[in-house]
């Protein structure tokens, strides 16, 4: 149903007269007589009766009209609605989050939006890659932010990404080790080894750095997808943390956290990357999250 018929209708219901009905559309009056015919045509039904005093709405038209107000009331709404979204003044976003970008690369970006859109609301899930691309393909977030080394090709997404970040060993101030360095792997193994949650090809990735029989895998004393509890687990022990430069960059620059040396140097690499539906239309606040992103993107080390 074409709304500017309707809106033809209410003016004309509040003239009841043709000629001051058509100046005020901005019609001429044989124009506004042909929409009205066309929407009684379209409707089955009489909406107003002529005669040679004016225009008199029916019974019918008086139902009609009252829908039709509310009916333009609710078009202009949601014409509002839209601008607002493509404004990014409201607005809800869902997205997923690894537990290495959730930790370095979101806080600054949440902390943007919150200043930039307040009325733009963003959940947040932390999980791991393979079960936020279950999600991606459910519906359940617009797109995440993850290390997607461990993802399977699909043709169902697109991943634009971000950074390459080697991993690396990491110890307390004051860690014993740090006198003995450059390191060995056979003399790491020693030690509590924690870190995040690793694909079955980076624990493959791991024991083969570190030596292990083929019928050992690589076992770390926690595993944990909480950042900030590998820091403070080894901020306060002896266990050596097993994370990339990022995760640890407030650490290191207090000098909480130190680097140890190793020789040969760990080959293990985290591969942030955002993925989305291939071929869908983001929201215009999810869109906007994705752009900062990739210009704020750091160089891969």
């Amino acid at each position: 149903m074409d709304l500017r018929k309707l809106r033809h209708m209410l003016v004309l219901s509040e003239e009841l007269n043709f000629v001051r009905a058509a100046a005020r559309l901005h019609l001429t009056q044989p124009a506004l007589s042909r929409s009205i015919v066309a929407l009684e045509h379209e409707l089955n039904c009489q909406l107003f009766d002529r005669t040679p005093q004016g225009v008199r709405v029916t019974p019918v038209g008086q139902q009609v009209v009252v829908r039709a107000r509310q009916l333009l009331l609710d078009a202009r709404s949601l014409q509002q609605e839209v601008d607002m979204l493509l404004r990014r003044e409201v607005g809800n976003v869902k997205l997923g989050a690894g537990p290495l970008p959730l930790a370095t690369l979101l806080p600054p970006l949440l902390a943007e939006m919150m200043r930039e859109q307040p009325r733009v609301r963003v959940e947040v899930e932390s999980q791991s890659a393979p079960i936020l691309l279950e999600m991606l393909l459910d519906g359940s977030i617009e797109f995440f932010v993850a290390d997607v080394s461990a993802l399977p090709v699909d043709r169902r997404i697109s991943i634009q990404r971000l950074t390459r970040q080697s991993a690396r060993a990491y110890c307390r101030a004051g860690h014993p080790l740090l006198g003995t360095m450059p390191l060995s792997p056979s003399e790491l193994i020693h030690y509590q080894l924690i870190s995040g949650r690793r694909s079955p090809s980076a624990e493959a990735a791991l024991a083969r750095f570190f030596e292990l029989p083929d019928d050992q895998p690589f076992a770390t004393h926690l595993v944990s997808d909480s950042v900030s509890v590998l820091i403070r687990v080894a901020l306060d022990s002896d266990a050596i943390l097993l994370a990339t430069p990022a995760a640890v960059h407030g650490e290191l620059q207090r000098g909480t956290l130190q680097e140890l040396a190793i020789s040969p140097a760990l080959d293990r690499q985290a591969d942030i990357a955002i993925v989305h539906l291939a071929g869908w239309t983001l929201s215009p606040a999810a869109q906007w999250m994705i752009e900062r992103l990739l210009s704020n993107a750091t160089p891969t080390h």
